[in-house]
């Protein structure tokens, strides 16, 4: 590295790519959650009262 790049271009560029890293991984993530999603077989309707009974049934009485 060139002797005038301060610690703090260094610590901004090291940021930078943490980000991009971060992104990728994400991206990465949601790519994976379509497959998963499209070899799920075939989409069946979805009932949101039918899932919101579930989900009360499932969780009533547990403290957060």
């Amino acid at each position: 590295l060139r002797s005038d790049v301060c610690s703090s271009d260094l610590a901004y560029i090291r940021d930078l790519i943490r980000r991009d890293q971060a992104i990728k991984a994400d991206i990465e993530a949601v790519r994976a959650a379509l497959i998963e999603g499209e070899e799920s077989g075939e989409p069946r309707p979805f009932d949101s009262n039918q899932f919101k009974q579930e989900m009360v049934a499932k969780y009533a009485g547990k403290s957060r």
